[in-house]
C-alpha cells in the first residue's frame, strides 16, 4: 500500500510543470522504508523517529537521523555524498518534500503496527520442502508414511542432509562413510552459499538483476502490445 501511494505521489504540481520521482529514487525510498521495519522490529519508539527521519535526510537534513543509518552522524567532519539519489545529491524542490511528507505521514502516525512484521519466505520455504517428499501428484493424505515425509523435511530444514546419519546412529545403526561425507560437504556447501548471500556486493547484484528483471519484463509488455495493435 505505501509503495503504490508513493507512485501516485510521483507526479506534482501539474498547474506549472509534472515533476517526477525517478524510478532509482523511488526504489531508494523503499529500501530505506524496508530498513527501517527491518532493523527496529519490537521497538515503536525508534521505529517512529527513523521514519520521521527518512523524507528529510533525502533532502540533506540530518537532524533527525540515527547514527546507525547515517553516514553523515557517523563522520560529521567529511563531505556527505547521496550514493542511491540521482547525481549523488541530495533532493532540493520543496514541493517535492511537502509531498512526501503527506505520503509518509500515514506510516509515521501507524508505526506501532509495523514492530511485529514477519517474512513469508521461510513458510514458503518450507512448503517447497515438503512438496518435494510429498508432492501433491500423489495422495499421501491417508497415508502414514505423510507424517514421516513431514518430519524428516523438518529435519532436513533445521539440521541439513547431516540428518540422515544423526537417526540411523540414534537407532543404533551404521550410517555408512559415504553418507557422512556427502552430508557434511552438502552442508559446507550450505553454510558456504549462506555466507556469500550475506554480503553487501551480493545484495547490490540481487538489486541489479532485479531491476533487470523489471525492465526486460516492460520492453516486452510494450513490444506486445504494440504487435498487438
Amino acid at each position: 500500500m505505501w509503495l503504490k501511494s508513493l507512485q501516485k505521489a510521483c507526479i506534482l504540481c501539474p498547474k506549472k510543470k509534472t515533476i517526477k520521482l525517478s524510478k532509482n529514487t523511488i526504489i531508494h525510498l523503499e529500501n530505506c522504508l524496508k530498513y527501517v521495519f527491518a532493523k527496529n522490529q519490537g521497538n515503536e519508539k525508534d521505529m517512529k523517529a527513523n521514519l520521521e527521519a527518512i523524507v528529510p535526510y533525502q533532502f540533506g537534513d540530518h537532524s533527525h537521523c540515527d547514527s546507525r543509518f547515517c553516514g553523515y552522524k557517523r563522520k560529521p567532519g567529511e563531505k556527505y555524498v547521496h550514493r542511491s539519489l540521482p547525481y549523488k545529491c541530495q533532493l532540493k524542490d520543496k514541493v517535492l518534500r511537502q509531498r512526501l511528507e503527506k505520503v509518509f505521514s500515514p506510516l509515521i502516525n501507524n508505526a506501532k503496527q509495523y514492530i511485529d512484521l514477519g517474512s513469508s519466505q521461510q513458510c514458503e520455504h518450507a512448503n517447497k520442502e515438503v512438496s518435494q517428499r510429498a508432492p501433491k501428484s500423489h495422495h499421501y493424505g491417508n497415508s502414514a508414511s505423510l507424517e514421516y515425509r513431514v518430519q524428516a523435511t523438518a529435519a532436513f530444514i533445521n539440521d541439513g542432509r547431516q540428518y540422515i546419519y544423526k537417526t540411523y546412529s540414534k537407532m543404533g545403526l551404521s550410517p555408512g562413510a559415504h553418507t557422512v561425507t556427502y552430508a557434511t560437504k552438502c552442508m559446507k556447501r550450505r553454510l558456504d552459499k549462506l555466507q556469500m548471500a550475506s554480503l553487501r556486493s551480493s545484495k547490490r547484484r540481487r538489486l541489479v538483476l532485479k531491476q533487470e528483471r523489471s525492465i526486460n519484463q516492460g520492453a516486452g509488455e510494450y513490444v506486445q502490445v504494440w504487435y498487438s495493435a
